[in-house]
């Protein structure tokens, strides 16, 4: 099975809820636009700092596990109100982000590698098992 197989049986709602701090890679929080970090911020936890550091471009003000958390279970909390009125939700492939917007507000999660990749491990594990 093809890992955008794999990723087409799992549901993100559950997916999402299962998150910790410690598996975000960026969180974003935020105005709609183009999420470049001009109408916005991004944060990342201390542990996932070198991986989010691809280009040294990181200050210490944009690590913060407390921030990270926050935006975290704000986007847990919107995706527990799936078809509310107003509310925009998307899920990059293979689970690279988990978007949510309001209003005047966005925020999303990046996932980092490691977390992505034991995600699809599992569903494929489950799905053989299964078959």
């Amino acid at each position: 099975m093809t890992s955008a197989e794999v990723f087409q049986t799992l549901v993100p709602a559950e997916v999402l809820q299962t998150l910790v701090p410690a598996e975000v890679l960026r969180a974003y929080a935020g105005r709609p636009g183009c999420m470049c970090g001009c109408r916005g911020r991004y944060v990342t936890t201390p542990v996932a700092r070198a991986e989010a550091e691809v280009d040294g471009s990181l200050d210490d003000a944009d690590v913060s596990e407390t921030e990270v958390t926050r935006v975290l279970r704000l986007v847990q909390a919107a995706w527990c109100e799936a078809g509310a009125e107003g509310l925009e939700l998307d899920v990059g492939d293979e689970f690279q982000y988990f978007y949510a917007a309001r209003g005047r507000r966005v925020h999303a999660v990046y996932l980092t590698m490691a977390a992505r990749a034991r995600r699809l491990a599992a569903a494929s594990a489950a799905e053989e098992v299964s078959s």
